[in-house]
């Protein structure tokens, strides 16, 4: 099995996370593709069979241009792109029996977070309804981060889990 990790970040901790999952896939036997959301391929080959997509949560839910634009000005990012995984994820084309694992960053863990990852199953949900998903939340110490201790162990161990499915 071949996977695709695709990976909205602005400040790096998402990014962290995906190259821990990545570390773990590979580890597991799983070859392993990593790509910025505004450099990813729409139409993933069918010797993928694991698409694991991740983003920071922002307003509890994925970004928006605006929030974006607001993370750019945090981050002294002048290039930042315009898409992110709200825009990408409906132009997504996988093959049936494709996995999907989707992960998220949030400041704290509680239902006052919100989660972006939430919100991208829904719309993969709407269109690939059959694509197994799952997801996963890493927690960030303030908008900026670091990670909270143990995360990065966390997300290694979920890419050597989602090696085995």
């Amino acid at each position: 099995m071949q996977a695709l990790i695709v990976i909205e970040s602005w400040f790096g901790n998402t990014h962290t996370i995906g190259a821990q999952i990545a570390d773990g896939l590979e580890r597991g036997g799983v070859a392993t593709t990593l790509y910025s959301v505004a450099d990813a391929p729409t139409v993933i080959p069918e010797s993928v069979g694991l698409v694991v997509i991740g983003a920071p949560t922002h307003n509890r839910g994925l970004s928006t241009p605006v929030t974006r634009s607001k993370a750019a000005a945090m981050a002294n990012n002048t290039n930042a792109p315009e898409t992110g995984v709200r825009e990408w994820i409906p132009t997504l084309s996988i093959s049936v029996g494709t996995q999907v694992a989707i992960f998220d960053t949030v400041t704290g863990k509680t239902w006052l977070s919100g989660s972006a990852a939430k919100v991208a199953a829904k719309l993969i949900g709407k269109s690939h309804p059959d694509a197994p998903v799952s997801i996963q939340s890493f927690v960030v110490k303030g908008t900026q981060g670091p990670l909270a201790p143990g995360e990065t162990s966390a997300a290694h161990a979920w890419g050597e889990a989602l090696s085995q499915s």
